[in-house]
């Protein structure tokens, strides 16, 4: 019996969308390990685990050991996560009370404000987006100050 017409097109397109699917999330992890080696100090020596495209297709998720410094420390494999839509990657670390006080300290100098400020909203979205799209959770809990430097949302 020979294969109709119809269901072979539709195999194609089955097959089509499948490939178009897999390579498109294989395009997101590549991204997102160019993004996250551009946070380290020294990109070279990066070595990624366990990246994967995350719960709603809008993040990418993974961890990524790294050289601190040229004396080789390695402080371990660390969580990173990398938005989609802004091609931002972000460590995600605990944020302290002096990240905050630093922060404010730079606003009342005027000293590198802007990097600074967009650093710290970047760290706090960063632990935000990998709480709604990553797995496995974190013992990582957000800082109650994140609320003031994050924008607001629309209810």
């Amino acid at each position: 019996m020979r294969p109709s017409t119809l269901s072979i097109s539709i195999s194609i397109a089955i097959s089509g969308f499948v490939l178009v699917s897999c390579t498109n999330e294989e395009s997101h992890k590549l991204e997102a390990k160019r993004a996250a080696r551009r946070l380290l100090a020294f990109p070279e020596h990066a070595e990624f685990k366990d990246v994967k495209l995350g719960k709603n297709g809008d993040a990418v998720c993974g961890f990524v050991g790294f050289h601190q410094d040229k004396l080789a420390s390695y402080p371990g494999k660390k969580p990173f996560v990398y938005e989609v839509n802004t091609h931002t990657a972000s460590l995600v670390e605990m944020l302290q009370d002096k990240d905050f006080k630093n922060f404010i300290e730079d606003r009342l100098e005027n000293e590198d404000e802007v990097v600074k400020a967009k650093n710290l909203i970047k760290n706090c979205h960063g632990q935000a987006l990998w709480e709604t799209s990553c797995s496995p959770a974190l013992d990582i809990k957000k800082h109650a100050l994140c609320s003031y430097v994050e924008p607001p949302t629309l209810l």
